[in-house]
């Protein structure tokens, strides 16, 4: 009977091998399908549609004769140029010039991407002692010989983009509106052009979330050009000068973080609902978007207003511990203390070295 099974389950996967080869060969076969069909009515098509096709074209043609030389939109057989103006070849290789010089300029910055990782992968293995490989050491020395090759092209191509310029401007017929292209790489003023205010840039002001500065982690320590951790931050601080501007506020901020990363560490020994209340507390403090939602849930259940918005968070971080959460797990620690006690005095330990046990 063994056998017999073992010969049936045989057979049913080779089955199901074959079966699923099957639909794969149906599947390409209706794919073939399909493509010789949409081939033959697409021949059909254009050999029908050939002569009208042309007589369109040029009606196209004769409309677009008055306007300008912009993008319009991407039409079908649009000339590229308006046809009852002659573009000067200077602008032509003006165009091809400036094609060489994008090029160029990708592929400095390419190298300069390389360089950069190259940089710090060799300073990474010299902080951490490890040895470099033959083949970093030949990809370095590649990259001080291709370094100038490509720099030397960039500053050819600029330079002759440049010339180029001038001489159109001299000897041919100067654009109204010259193209995008031309107008981006000369920098030119062009029509379409945005200025972007500078105040919306990633700043150290910026960076951190303005409201809930009470409540909120503001690491700025993060940003400095050697980043501190909590505690070197708050050490650093407390050894400056009695007389520094603004210590007292850097003492708070340094204390607060330091306060917000020592969260989970004071939480009590096998307590979960107290890791529970204070991991919590921990999210809510480095997270803005539940800050946010805390504040609306507030608003909406009691009906009030937040006015002073600093004196409402000072009142979420006082109330916390005072929550039903909180409670509960101040008396299961008590519970588990008293249990704990009379447990080790029911039965106490042969020597003396209780906290062993």
């Amino acid at each position: 009977m063994q056998l017999l099974r073992t010969d049936y389950h045989t057979k049913e996967t080779e089955y199901e091998g074959l079966e699923v080869d099957l639909d794969q060969l149906e599947e390409d076969s209706n794919r073939l399908e399909i493509r010789f069909f949409r081939t033959l009515a697409m021949a059909d098509i254009t050999t029908d549609n050939t002569k009208e096709h042309d007589v369109q074209a040029k009606a196209e043609a004769q409309e677009s004769a008055g306007m300008r030389s912009m993008l319009m939109g991407i039409l079908p057989d649009r000339p590229s140029v308006e046809p009852s103006v002659e573009v000067h070849p200077l602008w032509s290789d003006l165009s091809d010039a400036i094609a060489e010089m994008n090029i160029a300029q990708e592929e400095v910055d390419d190298i300069l991407s390389y360089r950069e990782e190259l940089t710090y992968n060799l300073g990474l293995k010299e902080r951490t002692n490890r040895t470099v490989s033959a083949t970093e050491l030949e990809r370095l020395r590649n990259f001080r010989a291709d370094e100038p090759v490509q720099l030397a092209r960039l500053e050819e191509a600029t330079t002759r983009v440049r010339e180029l310029y001038k001489r159109c401007m001299a000897e041919a017929a100067p654009h109204e509106d010259p193209p995008y292209h031309i107008a981006f790489a000369l920098g030119l003023p062009t029509d379409d052009e945005i200025i972007l205010d500078d105040s919306t840039s990633d700043t150290e002001e910026t960076f951190f979330y303005r409201r809930h500065p009470a409540l909120l982690s503001q690491p700025h320590h993060l940003l400095r050009r050697e980043p501190l951790t909590v505690l070197s931050n708050l050490k650093q601080v407390a050894k400056s000068h009695m007389n520094t501007v603004d210590r007292g506020d850097q003492m708070r901020a340094a204390f607060k973080e330091y306060e917000i990363s020592c969260i989970l560490r004071d939480t009590k020994a096998m307590n979960k609902t107290d890791y529970i209340n204070r991991w919590l507390l921990q999210y809510l403090r480095i997270s803005p978007l539940q800050v946010e939602i805390l504040a609306t849930i507030f608003t909406n259940s009691t009906h009030l207003k937040i006015v002073d918005t600093k004196r409402w968070e000072l009142d979420v971080l006082f109330q916390w511990w005072k929550d039903e959460a909180a409670i509960r797990s101040v008396e299961s620690i008590s519970k588990s203390a008293l249990t704990a006690t009379v447990d080790s005095s029911a039965h106490p330990p042969n020597d003396g070295f209780s906290f062993l046990a």
